[in-house]
């Protein structure tokens, strides 16, 4: 998506996926697995359940490790690769969370239900408090806030919404 624009797809499962201003992903289903890379900004899943062909989003960590996957367990949830780490919010249903290694092994894990979200920051454990979230993904509908942020990820995220530089 371009600055400002958001995107709403259906997919070809039944599922859907709306990305947020700035973001990329790139999507493989294969027989017994459906594949999301978000490479760049958010994206909000509304998942159909298949028990056979679980529905992964990956995000990519640097050569430290970093990367993040998420294997929904049937769920409406929210994505965001951020500056200061991988944001997952959890509007309904289960996700499990896995932080990885530079060798792509899980290096921890945590599953979060309906109204949980969880920031996962590159090289550090998987936070023990499980934050609530109020609304996964509120720039949806057209909601950009901030709780104890620093300044420069709240400007940065502000970026991918403003015609002229910040």
């Amino acid at each position: 998506t371009g600055q400002g624009q958001t995107l709403r797809h259906p997919l070809p499962d039944g599922s859907r996926i709306t990305l947020d201003a700035q973001s990329r992903v790139h999507m493989a289903y294969y027989a017994g697995q459906r594949r999301v890379s978000l490479l760049a900004g958010a994206a909000f899943f509304d998942v159909v359940r298949d028990a056979d062909r679980p529905f992964v989003v990956e995000v990519p960590g640097g050569a430290e490790g970093g990367a993040v996957r998420v294997t929904v367990l049937g769920t409406r949830f929210g994505v965001e690769h951020g500056a200061s780490g991988v944001d997952v919010q959890v509007e309904s249903g289960r996700v499990r969370v896995e932080s990885l290694g530079p060798d792509g092994q899980p290096l921890a894990v945590r599953e979060l239900a309906g109204g949980q979200a969880l920031r996962v920051r590159p090289g550090e454990p998987l936070a023990q408090a499980v934050a609530p979230v109020h609304e996964a993904a509120a720039w949806r509908h057209g909601v950009v806030a901030f709780a104890d942020a620093p300044l420069a990820e709240a400007v940065d995220r502000l970026r991918r919404y403003l015609p002229r530089p910040v």
